[in-house]
């Protein structure tokens, strides 16, 4: 999932006024990982938790559902774009928002009322300062590099990834940290390893370009989702 704000660091220093709202755009697979789809809604202006998340992930699981023979999703993996470490508690609060509404879930639906997936959220920190060389050289480390012990907070769980392949200068990793997961009746909860794999996996997704990118490619499309609609909203306006 991805936030669009619409004041650049510039306007907010000189206080101008911010006139449209906060864009949410969420991406997510369906019945494979080459089929996805994406939704996106408006938040109030320079909001900076997602609101209304619960409602909207029930709404995703629906569609998965359909394209799936009518079985909802056993574990979900939530990939989150973050900017810094600041907003790591800011994702592990919008976490209790699924948990609320998975419960609802439950109670308004019969046929689901046993119904408790596993969870999962990474968030992606994709503004960090670090970098990953060979030693002693200054070559960009190949494609699919991770690194976990030496670079990382020991207290969390979390690595440093390059996905991509740098076409030009120093290639920019990418910090993911696991800030929360639950345990449901169905499906499991991927280990760290796991997920490493799924996220590098999800950067050989992109239809257009034969090789990775440097986020998951469905963190990607929730960019776009909430970009296109915040163009939708600017034309109507």
């Amino acid at each position: 999932m991805s936030l669009l704000y619409n004041l650049s660091y510039a306007d907010r220093l000189v206080g101008n006024e911010v006139k449209e709202p906060t864009c949410v755009g969420m991406a997510f697979t369906l019945s494979q990982p080459g089929k996805r789809s994406a939704i996106s809604w408006f938040i109030e202006k320079r909001m900076a938790i997602i609101e209304d998340l619960g409602r909207h992930l029930i709404k995703a699981m629906d569609i998965y559902a359909e394209s799936n023979k009518g079985k909802m999703p056993t574990s979900i993996l939530f990939f989150l774009k973050g900017m810094s470490e600041g907003e790591l508690k800011k994702a592990a609060y919008e976490m209790t928002q699924v948990k609320e509404a998975i419960k609802q879930l439950t109670r308004d639906r019969p046929d689901l009322r046993d119904y408790r997936p596993t969870f999962q959220c990474v968030v992606c920190m994709s503004n960090t300062s670090d970098r990953l060389f060979y030693q002693g050289g200054t070559e960009n480390v190949p494609a699919g590099t991770m690194v976990k012990k030496g670079a990382t907070n020991p207290e969390r769980y979390e690595f440093i990834i390059v996905a991509h392949n740098a076409i030009k200068g120093t290639a920019k990793p990418v910090k993911c940290t696991l800030v929360a997961e639950m345990k449901g009746r169905v499906g499991r909860k991927l280990l760290l390893p796991e997920i490493q794999s799924l996220y590098h996996m999800m950067c050989y997704l992109n239809g257009v370009a034969a090789s990775p990118t440097r986020l998951p490619v469905p963190l990607s499309d929730s960019e776009k989702a909430a970009e296109r609609q915040m163009n939708n909203f600017k034309e109507a306006m």
